[in-house]
């Protein structure tokens, strides 16, 4: 089964306006999913000051939300709250997804990764007028991104994560732009990796956790930035081995040994996905990268059941295999172990052949 394909193009406005236009029923999912106020705990506050602050900060994403509430007929402000007012915390909450990269392979390094979300994501050609072309995973009517590959050649996908042992660093004043468009803004405007990790040390500049990267030159880091209002913690890059992967803590705080053996249940199971992304980051070193291991890789359970310990496990959204020196994505829908992967390449033929 294929996930759903849509191209936008143009300005902000006209990719949100567009997107929406096609996939509206999608997009309202997700802003029934977090409507969840009752008339008597809205928050009272005046948005003014927020909308003039992102539009001197971030103009053409303020137009992009202006395009959906177009699309979707809806009342502007409403829509601009559900971006950047309480409702966002509700999104940032959970720590999840896994990815795993190789710095050599007969495809140039990849980079694979399992998203664990709820359903509801296409897959998007996105060419924005001023920005570089890119094609990845997003949630229609939403300024949230996965990962991708760009027309340079810079792939991102990212693993979500919290600190754990000390305090949480203080909000950039006035807020950070809020991490699940991170990725986003990376492929737009970022064509390698240097270039990435400079742009995610800017203050302002939210992060969701594990940022991992790759370029088709074989650069590959690990960015840590704090969920959800930044700043930059740390970075590594590949293993002696050539091998590079995420979870959903951050190892410059926990050691994966530590996490197995937490007392917290649901830091075990995020120390055990990263027990299976090292296993066949190892299993690389012997027998080479490749795109075949990647699949392997998220396709694999652990434990009883198909549980959360394993990469492949019922959280799953879909599974991505990002190939920047060809510029194109492979995806399989929901479960990479009963679906197939599908190719969507960033020239725009064939896609989903």
């Amino acid at each position: 089964m294929a996930m759903t394909y849509i191209e936008v193009s143009g300005t902000a406005y006209e990719i949100g306006r567009r997107q929406c236009e096609k996939l509206g029923e999608l997009a309202r999912i997700r802003y029934r999913r977090y409507g969840h106020y009752h008339a008597d705990e809205r928050p009272e506050h005046d948005l003014a000051p927020m909308i003039e602050w992102v539009q001197e900060h971030w103009p053409a994403q303020l137009e992009e939300v202006r395009g959906y509430a177009d699309g979707l007929d809806m009342p502007f402000e409403q829509v601009f709250e559900f971006h950047f007012g309480p409702y966002v915390s509700a999104i940032l909450d959970s720590q999840q997804c896994s990815n795993l990269g190789f710095s050599e392979s007969p495809n140039g390094p990849i980079l694979g990764g399992n998203l664990d979300d709820a359903t509801g994501y296409v897959v998007q050609l996105t060419r924005r007028a001023g920005a570089y072309a890119h094609v990845g995973i997003v949630w229609p009517g939403w300024l949230s991104y996965w990962g991708g590959v760009n027309e340079c050649g810079l792939a991102v996908s990212g693993s979500s994560a919290r600190v754990q042992t000390a305090s949480p660093p203080q909000p950039a004043q006035p807020p950070a732009w809020h991490s699940v468009y991170t990725a986003r803004w990376v492929l737009e405007t970022c064509r390698d990796v240097p270039e990435a990790i400079a742009l995610l040390k800017q203050p302002g500049i939210a992060g969701h956790g594990n940022h991992i990267m790759i370029d088709e030159t074989g650069n590959g880091v690990v960015v840590e930035t704090h969920k959800p209002t930044g700043p930059y913690l740390a970075e590594h890059s590949w293993e002696p081995g050539g091998w590079i992967c995420c979870g959903n803590f951050f190892v410059s705080e926990i050691s994966p040994e530590e996490a197995l053996a937490s007392e917290d249940e649901h830091l075990r199971l995020r120390g055990n996905r990263v027990r299976l992304l090292r296993e066949f980051g190892t299993r690389s070193e012997k027998g080479g990268g490749s795109i075949e291991l990647l699949k392997a890789t998220l396709r694999t359970h652990d434990g009883p059941d198909h549980g959360e310990g394993g990469i492949c496990n019922p959280n799953n959204c879909c599974g991505v295999i990002y190939v920047p020196r060809e510029r194109r994505i492979l995806v399989a829908e929901r479960f990479p172990c009963a679906n197939e992967f599908i190719e969507y390449p960033l020239s725009g033929a064939n896609p989903g052949a």
